[in-house]
């Protein structure tokens, strides 16, 4: 009963962060200047990286890392965080969305959705693109048991794979983002993911080399991930953000079957061959991301960011 309990409110928690992410990237595409999207996105997920570094240091601090008092304290922070929340769109009710609200129902929506094929293909893109990015949670931390015995290497990687995602985000972000179509940076990103995989998988005892490889992951993870919520502003149209990027969270299928396949892939072929399979089905995401571009009605933009710094 218990494991069912725990199953369940872990399906209530995934729905929930499925609202949140799409509701919280609609509002930005909705109300952030054209100039300055990539940085708000940008900041969003630096933010969101700022929490993964700090909450588990935080929880070892307390002492409560490992305990049900870690569950207590993450429910009190994010209560009231909903109460600030609250609070903030109480004060801003009046605002009007700049989307052109229209008379679309849910089946409309399926239908356009579908139709989309640029929109499908960077969704497909998306999903393979994080199947590989999950293996740093889960598989990363088996490879060093196997090759070195010991996993404190795993939190020396962690930690730096957030702090290069904090302090790069926006620097790396501009720089690619003047000079290559969205799609383009991403196919680059997804490709430097590619290479931290096979990288890690046959770095051996090296330390030097886990982290060099871990520093070229972070660059792919910046880039494919950054720009993804670009892409899908892009190629909303205005009165459908709110179901595109609801429709996006398709790509976390990718985050759901990268661990148990993974996990399959170290067991049966070892760690040199199980990373690189990995990281050729993470390279999936550039036909995918081609494609998109081949289907999208326009020549893809650059962004305008001489002024993006928020």
């Amino acid at each position: 009963l218990l494991g069912v309990s725990f199953c369940c409110l872990n399906v209530f928690s995934g729905i929930s962060r499925a609202w949140y992410e799409s509701v919280t990237q609609a509002c930005i595409s909705d109300y952030a200047p054209a100039d300055k999207k990539l940085s708000a996105f940008g900041l969003r997920y630096i933010a969101a990286n700022v929490g993964s570094a700090l909450g588990p240091l935080f929880g070892a601090l307390l002492g409560i890392s490992g305990s049900l008092y870690g569950f207590y304290a993450t429910g009190a922070i994010l209560f009231a965080y909903l109460i600030c929340l609250s609070v903030v769109l109480l004060q801003h009710q009046s605002i009007e969305t700049k989307a052109q609200q229209s008379n679309i129902n849910f089946g409309d929506i399926i239908k356009i959705l579908c139709r989309d094929k640029s929109f499908a293909y960077l969704n497909f893109g998306c999903a393979f693109a994080y199947f590989g990015f999950v293996q740093q949670e889960v598989l990363f931390g088996q490879v060093l048991f196997i090759k070195l015995h010991d996993i404190h290497l795993l939190a020396i990687l962690l930690f730096l794979n957030a702090m290069l995602a904090i302090l790069l985000q926006i620097p790396v972000s501009q720089f690619f983002g003047q000079r290559f179509s969205y799609l383009s940076t991403m196919i680059f990103g997804v490709f430097l993911l590619a290479m931290g995989l096979i990288g890690i998988g046959n770095s051996g005892t090296n330390i030097l080399f886990y982290i060099i490889s871990e520093i070229i992951f972070t660059l792919g993870e910046i880039l494919v991930f950054s720009f993804s919520s670009v892409a899908i502003d892009m190629m909303a149209p205005a009165n459908l953000r709110g179901s595109y990027f609801g429709a996006a969270t398709f790509q976390f299928i990718g985050r759901a079957i990268g661990p148990p396949v993974g996990g399959l892939l170290l067991e049966l072929l070892g760690v040199s061959l199980s990373l690189s399979a990995i990281a050729l089905l993470t390279s999936l995401s550039i036909f995918c991301f081609y494609r998109s571009i081949a289907y999208f009605p326009t020549p893809l933009p650059k962004l305008s960011l001489k002024s993006s710094i928020i």
